[in-house]
């Protein structure tokens, strides 16, 4: 194991010394290591993996004499593993820490406000006081949005109401959402937790920002949007703003030969994606929001917050998760938007798989972890003109769209507008949008009022 981790290199559990480190170096990596998902020290290692050993007589100095650095710097006490491996007939020192049940751990000296570090990446870092917060809620085994939120008002309430009986399709009362954790009491008082907050988009950091990129790079956007509101439609509006971005197939199908537009990504793995990041992202990390960038090979959803404890991307793509936010968890569970814990990631790349794109991937960068999602694979032109294989833009499907209307409308014009969605099959609301935009296209217009009137088509010299 210890040669397949010096080959793998320095991470967010394993960190390299060439020599000793001083004693405060030492005791910040091994909290920092403690507070998170443990790690090993290797000392006798180069920063960039070559085995370089120390001296037998060094070696056992050190192996009594770090047990005693640790007690006299770190607080709460730490009892790591320490023991010599042997590589290529150099001998390094091994310090291993588990993840500790007592957090936060921090250097006596420097006081737990300034002397409690984490392991973000390959380095430590000075943990703020929102993180402190965090570490104490591990302790208790509480998650963050189980915590108070604000004092519960009447129309917190209310509005908690109306959206789980939209989602849930059934009588939500107020003893339900205190069962559900949404509300809590104490003593006789009543407090909006932060699962509740959350959900009606109370919490600053409850937004997500979506933006449509020009080739592989954030430099040049061409779309950008910010959403806001409850936890549902940020969900709703997220998966408008990605879906309005890609491409559609049309195959023919049926008697009719009507045909089917098929999205490029299948929107169960786009909404797979975002529920992910709503319900494990960390939203104890304030000033971060939940990012989805759109490029031309892929798609990228950000979520802060790292990994929970030592789980790996593998460990994810094999079905095994750690719950974050418990109370949100449940509620997208119960809400029929998550079919188990843990099956979300195995069953993206399962339809990606069979749906012959690669399968999605994910990355933790630091205190933020990455989901990309890989867009259909693209053909160039001759003209120089780039284009998805097989797919028509979502341009072309709207002027398909309007040339329908307009169709019905040469053959007939006085038809209403619940004629026409009738004929060719789609919603009332959907036909106005039509109809405006071949208005605004100057291709018809109305004459007389909406009940006795009637379209008029324009000439084609007219036409913009």
């Amino acid at each position: 194991m210890i040669r397949e981790l010096i080959a793998q290199g320095e991470s967010k559990t394993v960190e390299f010394k060439r020599d000793v480190p001083k004693n405060h170096q030492i005791a910040q990596t091994i909290c920092a290591f403690a507070n998170r998902a443990g790690g090993i020290l290797m000392i006798g290692v180069s920063d960039d993996g070559n085995v370089v050993g120390m001296q037998p007589e060094r070696i056992h100095e050190l192996i009594e004499k770090v047990p005693n650095i640790l007690h006299d710097a770190i607080f709460p006490m730490i009892l790591p593993e320490i023991y010599t491996y042997t590589m290529d007939q150099k001998m390094i020192l091994i310090i291993q820490v588990f993840p500790g049940s007592n957090t936060p751990y921090y250097v006596k000296n420097k006081g737990r406000a300034n002397g409690t570090y984490i392991r973000v990446g390959r380095t430590n870092k000075q943990a703020d006081e929102e993180m402190i917060k965090e570490l104490e809620r591990h302790k208790l085994n509480i998650s963050f949005d189980m915590d108070v939120h604000e004092e519960l008002m009447e129309t917190d309430v209310s509005r908690l109401i109306a959206t789980l009986n939209n989602e849930f399709q059934a009588r939500v009362t107020k003893e339900k959402i205190e069962n559900l954790k949404l509300i809590n009491r104490v003593g006789d008082r009543e407090y909006l937790t932060n699962a509740g907050a959350i959900i009606l988009g109370k919490k600053d950091n409850s937004t997500i920002r979506c933006g449509k990129f020009l080739g592989e790079s954030i430099i040049d956007f061409s779309d950008k949007k910010e959403y806001s509101g409850n936890i549902f439609e940020l969900l709703e509006k997220t998966i408008a703003f990605i879906k309005n971005h890609l491409s559609y197939s049309g195959i023919l199908q049926g008697s009719g030969l009507k045909r089917k537009d098929i999205l490029e990504i299948p929107e169960e793995v786009l909404r797979e994606g975002v529920i992910n990041a709503l319900i494990h992202r960390d939203y104890s990390i304030l000033g971060a929001d939940i990012k989805i960038a759109i490029f031309d090979s892929k798609i990228e959803i950000t979520s802060p917050g790292g990994l929970p404890k030592s789980l790996t991307a593998e460990e994810i793509y094999n079905g095994r998760s750690e719950i974050r936010n418990r109370i949100l968890s449940n509620i997208f569970l119960k809400a029929g938007y998550v079919e188990q814990w843990g099956s979300g990631i195995p069953r993206m790349r399962e339809i990606c798989k069979n749906q012959g794109l690669k399968e999605p991937e994910i990355e933790e960068k630091g205190l933020f972890v990455v989901l990309r999602i890989f867009r259909k694979k693209r053909m160039t032109m001759k003209t120089g003109k780039t284009l998805y294989e097989n797919t028509i833009t979502k341009t072309m499907v709207v002027r398909e769209e309007q040339e329908e209307v307009l169709s019905l409308i040469q053959q007939n014009n006085e038809l209403t507008v619940r004629e026409i969605a009738e004929t060719i099959e789609v919603t009332e609301s959907s036909v106005q949008r039509r109809l405006k935009s071949l208005q605004e296209l100057g291709k018809i217009e109305r004459i007389g009022s909406k009940k006795t009137g009637h379209w008029k088509v324009k000439n084609k010299d007219t036409d913009s």
